[in-house]
């Protein structure tokens, strides 16, 4: 028997508030890489925010159709230095490795 790996795929458009549903269980074609705390308190609007603050954490979202616009809003959180200083990637890929 061979194995086959598969994902759930994503309908575009798409967006989550990662607070309905729950941050601990993403919507189909969601998925993430968090440690720690998973989410900030606010966001934009009544959204929650991904929290973001450990390398190697990610975000992926996996879909089959052609992608439109991408938009999302980054910034550091509070301190005495709230700006973003380390390195955010977006990463494209059409099978998930190149």
């Amino acid at each position: 028997m061979m194995p086959i790996l598969a994902f759930a795929q994503a309908v575009l458009p798409t967006s989550w508030n990662f607070s309905t549903p729950a941050v601990l269980t993403p919507p189909a074609g969601w998925s993430h890489n968090i440690t720690g705390n998973l989410s900030y308190a606010t966001g934009v609007g009544d959204n929650l925010s991904l929290r973001l603050d450990q390398q190697g954490e990610y975000l992926q979202i996996n879909f089959a159709d052609r992608p439109g616009q991408l938009s999302y809003y980054i910034r550091g959180q509070w301190g005495p230095n709230p700006g973003f200083s380390g390195v955010f990637n977006v990463q494209q890929s059409v099978d998930g490795n190149n």
